[in-house]
């Protein structure tokens, strides 16, 4: 397959596009290493059915959490319809700056699925909180059955009795003041008491959900909870609706404790400017991500108009977008939907997904109840060696009916559930442009969620393909995931 067009400007939108989330991956992963240390961890003992929508409904109450939590520091969803409902929460501590929180909270968000097929979690880190559950649970203050002390080491001086109790008496003193001054201001305070025995720093946290009385309530409790800790070096207190926590060593932020008691200072504005570039790095990706969707589109109408036409012109490519009406948005990779995890070939996965929805002339709907999705139904036609009846019925079969296949093929390869089965950006650019590369048969489907696996043609497709769709249901979060290889078709 040759196509002649002058693909080299092109190149550089997908490579300023594959550039742009590499130095935003390689961001995260350093940031991660900042107060997201993981204290405490809770997985329910009840578990959901495997045959509902429970995981589609997970993944679209975090990424509602996320997209709350970029913008407060906290975030809530509720997903109740279809059942069976879902309720997630998330916040960071107030001492987080928004780039340390959103880090921790990818880091929780990657980690919370291990409990997963629970019904519900909680996953305390160093720097932030995060729960999911199959009920409200916005006003709990305190869960006697599942609330959590940790107390650390004890100190060097722990037995002397007399420093025991004078270590004793400042620790219960910072979490007097801490329960004030956090009740009195929102939720959060730091508070610390040096010199005498030993230096206490502490740290007091409420959830946004929870009113002013709520919080006394569960930061008092808490607090007299965690004086059994003491003369440890360090205590946590993990309770429903607050965390509350002291040290010997000073473990808050302090740019955040003088922001608490100077918000005009002009530390204060250098943090906040940062929200202007975070703004300025959204509308450049989005801008990158248009051009890589009009990259797309242009491949898509030269496949279908070779044969007529030596070049295509921007009215023609205005005219297509406009008569398919398509979303040209880049699917995240199941490896990230359902774990949390960012890989080098989530780019991949999204350009095969578009690459479908153009040739098919319409937007994928993977996640809409009653919907087919584009990837199973090219992945169904495939395998009933039919493949170009995928395409855009608009088109009435003017075009040249291998290429337009070997695109679909193209696309069936880029969203293989496998990340090592996806070929590399620059292998998709030798398919579409040089006649003698060869194109492999694509070995896995692309990710079918849980509300597809209800339909009977899904399940006559997992019998074909994946051992994983068993009887064995308790392990549908991993077949979902890690489905397995089929045959080649001949």
């Amino acid at each position: 397959m040759k196509m002649d067009f002058p693909i080299s400007i092109h190149l550089h939108w997908i490579w300023g596009f594959l550039i742009l989330n590499s130095l935003s991956n390689h961001y995260i992963i350093n940031a991660i290493k900042i107060r997201t240390s993981e204290v405490g961890r809770l997985c329910g003992t009840s578990e959901y059915s495997p045959l509902t929508n429970f995981i589609p409904n997970f993944i679209v109450a975090m990424d509602n959490v996320q997209i709350e939590l970029s913008i407060e520091n906290w975030g809530v969803s509720n997903i109740t319809e279809p059942n069976p409902p879902v309720f997630a929460f998330a916040q960071c501590f107030g001492d987080l700056p928004p780039p340390d929180c959103r880090s921790c909270f990818a880091v929780a968000r990657m980690k919370l699925p291990n409990c997963l097929p629970s019904v519900a979690a909680r996953l305390y880190l160093d720097g932030c909180y995060i729960r999911y559950d199959n009920h409200s649970f916005i006003h709990e203050t305190i869960d006697e059955k599942h609330d959590k002390i940790a107390c650390g080491p004890p100190t060097d001086f722990s037995n002397d009795e007399l420093m025991k109790s004078e270590f004793a008496r400042k620790v219960k003193e910072v979490l007097a003041i801490l329960t004030q001054k956090a009740v009195n201001k929102g939720g959060y305070a730091v508070d610390e008491d040096r010199g005498g025995v030993e230096g206490v720093f502490g740290l007091a946290q409420c959830w946004k959900t929870l009113s002013k009385d709520e919080c006394r309530n569960c930061l008092v409790n808490a607090s007299a909870s965690l004086l059994n800790c003491a003369p440890a070096s360090e205590g946590r207190a993990m309770f429903a609706g607050c965390y509350v926590r002291y040290s010997t060593d000073r473990f808050f932020h302090l740019a955040q404790r003088q922001q608490e008691e100077d918000e005009g200072s002009p530390l204060h504005d250098l943090l906040a400017s940062n929200r202007v570039w975070i703004i300025i790095a959204g509308i450049f990706s989005a801008i990158v991500l248009g051009l890589l969707a009009l990259f797309g589109v242009y491949v898509g109408v030269y496949c279908g108009y070779k044969s007529k036409k030596n070049k295509v012109i921007h009215e023609d490519v205005s005219i297509t977008i406009k008569k398919s009406n398509l979303n040209f948005k880049g699917y995240m990779a199941p490896e990230y939907l359902v774990r949390g995890q960012l890989t080098e070939k989530a780019d991949v996965y999204a350009f095969g997904v578009l690459v479908l929805e153009i040739a098919c002339g319409r937007k994928n709907s993977a996640f809409t109840l009653g919907s087919g999705s584009i990837l199973h139904s090219v992945w169904k036609c495939y395998k009933e060696k039919k493949i170009s009846e995928s395409i855009d019925p608009g088109l009435k079969s003017d075009f040249p009916i291998e290429e337009a296949s070997n695109v679909l093929q193209i696309g069936l390869l880029c969203t293989q559930a496998s990340v090592a089965l996806r070929p590399s950006m620059s292998d998709v650019v030798k398919m579409l442009t040089d006649e003698e590369y060869g194109i492999p048969s694509p070995k896995q489907p692309p990710f079918l969620n849980a509300s597809l696996l209800n339909s009977d043609e899904t399940r006559m497709i997992s019998e074909e393909t994946s051992s994983s769709y068993t009887e064995n249901s308790s392990n549908l979060y991993d077949s979902i995931v890690e489905t397995t290889e089929v045959s080649k078709p001949s």
